[in-house]
């Protein structure tokens, strides 16, 4: 029996992207043309700001932290190599490096 992976959802677009980054700090359009050239969908720097505002509350278990405006980083630097072996576990190849 075959399975399917269901599409990345935005947040795990945003760690992926965070883990792709060669700066320790993501900045928003960065990881939006990062989030369409994986998913091929349209990302907007509306809605991963939603999203990177969320994942920096401790209900989101404060995996990131905000910088400055438009700017955040992985709060526990271990999550980019956990992420990106994540990401080769689960697609077959490696997270293009470095984000650009």
């Amino acid at each position: 029996m075959a399975t399917t992976r269901k599409p990345a959802g935005v947040y795990e677009v945003i760690l992926q992207g965070m883990a792709a980054t060669e700066d320790t700090v993501g900045k928003v359009r960065d990881l939006a043309s990062h989030a369409s050239r994986l998913t091929g969908r349209p990302y907007t720097t509306q809605k991963l700001s939603a999203a990177l505002g969320k994942l920096a509350t401790a209900e989101r278990g404060n995996v990131l932290t905000k910088v400055r405006d438009g700017q955040y980083k992985l709060t526990n630097p271990m999550l980019r190599p956990f992420v990106r072996l994540l990401f080769d576990h689960q697609y077959g190849r490696q997270l293009e490096l470095p984000l650009s």
